[in-house]
């Protein structure tokens, strides 16, 4: 074997593997670059002859698996190998296996897998996914109960405090390993989210300056596979980088154009545009420059949709660091950082992981599948970063709901999920399209709509308003499967799963039986409303008869067209019930789209926008006659109550429904007379809930309510019975109007005990009376002010101030000219009639002289 090139963590590794050897449970955080990868599995397979080593990317694990062959003279396949989703090269002889996360966890379903399991090598723990959290959980657990399996976790930024509280038994080793020198370039511009052309031009300006500095490999990291798609336009469009090759590397293409990207060896001179698949784990030969737009899309699962929505945000710090890292790994590099120092330190120190952020449902019902129960939402697992509560407890209820898990253990449904990796909805589909001779056709459609790559970029007829039916996609890839590779290794796949899954269903005779029971009820069922379709021409076309299995199976994803909007539609959201406030329908090019004839159609697949609406991209069209059909026995009938605020008057109208959605209104029904009595009390008890302060019939009492307490007096109203008084009002009456106009107080002081009657009477009176001109003013009261508001006419001999005499509190007096407009507020009318009085009646006499304007106002009365 030739000798290999030395790496930073050579020197170290002999340590590694002491402290390994001497511990369960091992973590190391050394620099990005290092070599972690690449060099420590093979010196730790002297001792432990298992070793699994856990990627976060397929690429990642098939490169790493690759290098080690290379590096230590050994064949793919036999002493390293690796397997990744519709790709494996390794026997059950093989030592080191690389291979991603989710494997991992399908592993652990079966029984004593780690048996044979030495060691456990997760790799970029900071990237960890869903599965790894489960996977840790799981084996920390096990470990407890005596589990020999070690695990070794490695990364360049990591928390390592929280990780070894974690685990048991668990030492640290920190390493800052040497590098090449590295320049750091920041912007003067404040990075925003929103990747707009200032911001490419900027990417531009930095490639340019890379190129003035002699740097061949420029790495670019950017959010997406459309912002890849824009800098790459503009890079083909400027001369000054006409002289490299521009790549682009994703997650979404094939291995092998990935692994074509990766080892670099074509062209001297390269760009390369990249997501954040080149972040970490992997090694692009050459790069001596990063250019990092500072910016990525976060996965991010909206419990309230159900959807996974896709979010621009700034990077971690911990993401800038393994970015930089990318530039000086090989030979002296330089970044350019698309921010400002300043913006630095707004960044969050790490990524948000998977399991904070993701759909619960298939990891719970991993966890039940090990026993872990589901009563008080799984809290007792062993979580490394536990979810919110609030989220396990709404997925726990919706397996629940689904009988996904039954009696707190993993129903014969809830396993198919699991062994098939896919919702209920298709474990129903497929399972039932089998017993009716439409398997192969089915596991087309499921591929199809459990693909999460993009499958489909021919050039659509923008005038054809259901391209994005999933039937119509489906005989798109009929007539030409050969384009769709990818698809066609996820159904090869999935009809193996499904097959296998069979045969452990029959080789297990309760959940045999308990397949049987399902299948067998369903099919009873589908076959009764089969053979009531109005289509029964077509009863021998297996097309249509998979379109109605596929229509029974999925039809609580039912949307209604509203009328009045033809790309908005009424979604029901099937899980909890209830609906979005709308889904927009909309292809390819965002153009809004529908055909006006088709008012039902099932939302399969779903995307949420940066404005927060819902997006259908697949979807199926469906027969209203059909819904009626499938749903005849779950549609149910209601009067509802309608209140015209233009007329201030009620109507009624029938509403036909199911669950939330409304399928037909009938508008416009007569109210009987007791129906009107009990419309305007439930109209007034509403308002009354929603702000009692602003009801306008009780707004006087609820401010001498409020005055009273501003006194300093105790006055609890909270026992009043306003529902009882409300209804007493509106006794017998069927005007809304006649309601509002009643003395209100009246009925109120029916529900009054004595002491708090006299108090609000006495203490927040309506009515002040002089007892010298036996003038009787109306109070009012607000701001937490009693007063009086009348002519100045009115007040002439008034020889001292008004005041509510039980609390003895001086009314304020609102003093107003003849034309009724205000000229004096005052709590002195004695002071008043001393002070100001003098220049006012000089003022008034002038323009009013037929009023009597006395020079002694407190001598005269009128």
């Amino acid at each position: 074997m030739k000798q290999l090139e030395l790496l930073p963590i050579d020197l170290h590794i002999q340590e590694i593997a002491d402290l390994i050897n001497k511990h369960q449970n091992v973590v190391i955080k050394s620099s990005p670059g290092s070599g972690k990868t690449t060099r420590i599995p093979p010196k730790l397979n002297t001792y432990f002859k298992k070793i699994l080593v856990l990627e976060p990317r397929r690429i990642a694990a098939i490169s790493a698996a690759k290098r080690i062959a290379t590096e230590q003279g050994w064949e793919l396949g036999e002493k390293v190998g690796y397997q990744v989703r519709f790709d494996k090269k390794y026997s059950d002889k093989t030592e080191i296996v690389f291979l991603t996360e989710a494997l991992l966890a399908k592993f652990l379903l079966h029984q004593n897998y780690l048996a044979t399991i030495d060691l456990i090598i997760l790799d970029e723990f900071h990237e960890r996914s869903q599965w790894t959290d489960l996977c840790l959980g799981l084996i920390k657990e096990w470990q407890d109960l005596g589990l020999k399996t070690k695990l070794l976790l490695l990364s360049a930024t990591l928390d390592t405090v929280k990780i070894k509280n974690y685990l048991t038994d668990c030492e640290l080793f920190e390493l800052e390993l040497p590098h090449f020198p590295l320049e750091i370039v920041y912007s003067k511009v404040p990075l925003r989210i929103n990747f707009d052309q200032d911001l490419i031009a900027r990417i531009i300006l930095s490639l340019e300056t890379a190129k003035q500095k002699g740097k061949e490999n420029i790495l670019v990291f950017l959010p997406g596979t459309y912002e890849i798609a824009k800098v790459f336009e503009k890079i083909k469009a400027t001369p000054a980088l006409a002289e490299y090759n521009t790549n682009i590397l994703h997650g979404n293409l094939p291995l092998e154009e990935q692994q074509r990207v990766v080892t670099n060896n074509e062209f001297k001179k390269n760009i390369i545009l990249s997501t954040n698949i080149a972040e970490s784990s992997l090694t692009i030969n050459g790069v001596d420059a990063v250019v990092d737009s500072g910016l990525v899309k976060s996965s991010t699962y909206n419990f309230n949709a159900e959807i996974t929505e896709l979010n621009l945000k700034k990077i971690s710090l911990s993401s800038a660091e393994q970015r930089q890292g990318r530039a000086h790994r090989q030979k002296p590099g330089i970044v350019f950082k698309l921010w400002t120092p300043l913006d630095e330190k707004s960044m969050e120190p790490f990524n948000q992981v998977e399991i904070l952020s993701c759909d619960l449902t298939q990891p719970l019902l991993y966890l039940s599948h090990f026993g872990i129960s589901s009563k008080n939402s799984f809290s007792s697992f062993s979580w490394f970063e536990s979810p919110v509560l609030e989220n396990l407890k709404q997925c726990s209820n919706d397996l629940i709901e689904k009988n996904l898990i039954t009696d707190d253990q993993i129903s014969f449904l809830g396993k198919m999920c699991l062994s098939l990796n896919l919702d209920y909805h298709f474990c129903i589909f497929l399972f039932l399209a089998d017993k009716l001779n439409l398997l192969v056709q089915s596991i087309e459609l499921v591929s199809l709509l459990s693909e999460k790559k993009e499958l489909f970029t021919l050039d659509y007829n923008k005038s054809e308003p259901t391209y994005s039916d999933l039937f119509v996609r489906w005989e798109t890839f009929k007539k030409k499967p050969q384009e769709f590779s990818l698809l066609q290794k996820n159904i090869v796949f999935l009809q193996q799963q499904f097959s296998k899954t069979k045969q452990e269903i029959d080789t297990n005779a309760e959940e045999k039986k308990s397949s049987e029971i399902l299948i067998k009820n369903l099919i009873l069922e589908f076959n009764k409303l089969y053979t009531q379709d109005s289509h029964k021409q077509l009863q021998l076309d297996t097309t249509s008869k998979l379109r109605f299995l596929f229509d029974f199976v999925f039809i609580d994803k039912i949307c209604r067209r509203r009328p009045s909007e033809k790309n908005k539609s009424d979604y029901l959201n099937t899980a909890a019930n209830k609906f979005s406030s709308e889904v927009i329908i909309l292809n390819r090019n965002q153009t809004s789209f529908i055909n006006n004839k088709q008012e039902f159609f099932l939302n399969l697949k779903s995307s949420i926008n940066t404005q927060g609406d819902i997006i259908c991209e697949w979807l199926h069209f469906i027969p209203s006659e059909r819904v009626n059909q499938l749903l005849e026995k779950e549609i149910r009938s209601s009067f509802q109550i309608v209140f015209n605020e233009n007329t201030d008057s009620f109507s009624k109208k029938k509403v036909f429904t199911y669950k939330s959605m409304v399928f037909k209104t009938i508008e416009g029904l007569a109210l009987e007379d007791s129906e009107k009595q009990l419309a305007i009390a439930n109209y007034l008890k509403n308002i009354f809930k929603k702000n009692k302060l602003a009801f306008k019939p009780l707004n006087l009492f609820f401010r001498r309510i409020s005055f009273l307490k501003s006194q300093g007096l105790v006055v609890n109203e909270e026992n009043i019975p306003w529902e009882q008084i409300i209804d007493d009002i509106c006794y017998n009456e069927t005007s809304l109007e006649k309601v509002q106009e009643k003395d209100w107080q009246i009925f109120i002081n029916l529900h009054l005990d004595n002491d708090l009657k006299l108090l609000i009477k006495d203490g927040a009176p309506l009515i002040w009376e002089n007892a010298q001109s036996e003038k009787k003013f109306k109070i009012d009261y607000d701001h937490n002010e009693a007063f009086i508001e009348a002519r100045l006419q009115n007040f002439i001999g008034m020889k001292e101030h008004p005041k509510i005499s039980r609390i003895n509190f001086p009314l304020k007096i609102v003093i107003l000219g003849p034309n009724m407009r205000p000229i004096q507020v005052t709590k002195d009318i004695i002071g008043f009639w001393k002070s100001s009085y003098p220049e006012i009646r000089k003022e008034m006499k002038g323009r009013y002289p037929k009023h009597s304007w006395p020079e002694d106002p407190t001598k005269n009365e009128f």
